[in-house]
């Protein structure tokens, strides 16, 4: 069937005929992002990552930029995640953080490199969300100055489906 077809079943509890559309099956709304430039992050300071070239965005959800935000009708719980390499100074520290309307805090994660060694953090959470809220991606690192970070999918990326309705 298309997505745009219906099935029809009976709900018993209600005694009555129900109607869903086969868009409603299925892992989306979905999307991929990685960074299409060097994010320049400063020392010691909370920023929103930029993944600006999107590889698919299933419902237009995906702002271009850093944030996904739950289109109407498409609440449901989410798979979300991130994953972000940096190069690393002799006892620097890195975080990325996933954020839910801005604010609240999903999850986290910290590691602390190695003089040369590049280090790549990955994130991920069920989130469950409602239409119109939205997640994004932040950074902060300690490695003493301001430090650019990836530029392709295999270094940095930006991603998540939709799991299941509510």
């Amino acid at each position: 069937p298309a997505t745009g077809d219906s099935i029809i079943f009976h709900d018993t509890s209600a005694s009555a005929l129900r109607e869903i559309t086969i868009a409603n099956f299925g892992n989306t709304p979905a999307f991929l992002a990685y960074p299409s430039s060097g994010q320049e992050v400063a020392n010691t300071t909370d920023t929103y990552l930029t993944f600006g070239t999107e590889v698919y965005d299933t419902h237009s959800a995906y702002d271009g930029t850093n944030k996904f935000t739950v289109p109407a009708n498409c609440g449901g719980k989410y798979f979300i995640g991130s994953h972000w390499t940096w190069e690393f100074e002799d006892g620097a520290r890195y975080a990325l953080h996933m954020r839910k309307g801005g604010s609240a805090g999903v999850a986290e994660v910290v590691v602390q490199g190695a003089e040369s060694e590049a280090l790549s953090a990955h994130i991920s959470a069920i989130v469950d969300l409602g239409a119109g809220e939205y997640v994004q991606m932040r950074t902060w690192q300690d490695t003493g100055a301001a430090i650019t970070g990836p530029t392709t999918l295999q270094s940095a990326s930006f991603w998540g489906f939709r799991l299941t309705g509510h």
